[in-house]
């Protein structure tokens, strides 16, 4: 990253971290204009189209965050969200299920190992495998 983007993030971040929500956005937009594939940026106007609702819009940027940063785990998970937000319930479970995948300790502490069950929280639902039960 060059040093003006390094700055422009860093601002970005301050101005979400005081509620100036239209400001990091505009500053995110900037970060993607100098850089179209910083997945910081695209990741944030991900989280940003989420907050004004714009939940199609936040799946488009959060998957080609995704694409950019396959292993950001928290991507996935912000991802399944927006999807979730967007009436997508089979795609959100795919980015919930690619999340438990990787990473099954830190989402379901003491769960069985995934080999034995793959266990997802869907909205209320605990689903294993694909038969989903009450919560």
């Amino acid at each position: 990253m060059t040093g003006d983007i390094l700055q422009l993030v860093r601002e970005a971040e301050a101005a979400a971290n005081a509620g100036r929500w239209d400001d990091a956005e505009a500053i995110w937009r900037e970060v993607r204009r100098r850089d179209p594939k910083n997945s910081r940026a695209v990741f944030s106007l991900g989280v940003h189209a989420m907050q004004r609702r714009d939940f199609a819009g936040a799946c488009v940027l959060l998957e080609e965050a995704h694409q950019a940063a396959p292993r950001d785990l928290f991507t996935l998970l912000t991802l399944s969200k927006a999807r979730r937000e967007a009436g997508d319930d089979k795609r959100e479970a795919e980015a919930l299920d690619a999340r438990v995948e990787r990473e099954p300790e830190r989402v379901l502490p003491g769960a069985v190992p995934p080999a034995t069950a793959r266990l997802i929280l869907l909205g209320g639902q605990l689903a294993v495998g694909q038969q989903q039960v009450a919560a």
